[in-house]
């Protein structure tokens, strides 16, 4: 994982990409026991075309001149599978994440991870099988905001959801 985040930072570095930060099981590892995860999520500002789209081919291009393997919607950079995740266009909530993400060190590699309230809030968002589950992990072991937690679910429109996986698990 130490050559896909240099390699990141070397692409932050050179304009290849924007802001990035850990998300998904990967993140939930900062703040919680163990969980298999298969993957870098990297959630990531990236380039758009000329017609406002996000050009994740431009970043993937770049990354096997350097020698590294496209395998579906993942590249190995170093053995580490990476999938760059775009903030979604007009999407509020994973903008403000990057944004307030964490500064972190990974062995020797300056790298940020998702706070644990906007991790939440992203897999809430996301609402898959798997995401909860990180959801239950990280409420359990994670130090956790509930204020903030709630705040940010208020202004990115995920209260009801939330209220939902509260009462139900869902």
């Amino acid at each position: 994982m130490e050559k896909a985040l240099r390699e990141l930072n070397r692409l932050k570095r050179e304009g290849i990409i924007g802001d990035y930060a850990i998300g998904g099981g990967i993140a939930v590892l900062y703040y919680a026991e163990p969980v298999l995860t298969y993957d870098l999520d990297i959630f990531a500002s990236l380039p758009e075309t000329p017609g406002g789209l996000v050009d994740i081919p431009r970043v993937y291009r770049h990354l096997q001149e350097r020698g590294y393997t496209v395998k579906g919607r993942h590249i190995d950079i170093g053995g580490t599978l990476v999938e760059l995740i775009p903030i979604p266009l007009g999407s509020t909530l994973e903008k403000e994440a990057i944004e307030k993400a964490l500064d972190i060190s990974y062995k020797s590699v300056r790298t940020s991870v998702l706070g644990v309230q906007h991790l939440i809030a992203i897999l809430l968002k996301a609402g898959r099988h798997k995401d909860l589950g990180h959801i239950r992990t990280l409420l359990d072991q994670a130090d956790v905001d509930m204020k903030s937690l709630e705040d940010i679910l208020e202004r990115h429109g995920l209260r009801k959801r939330w209220l939902r996986f509260v009462e139900d698990g869902k």
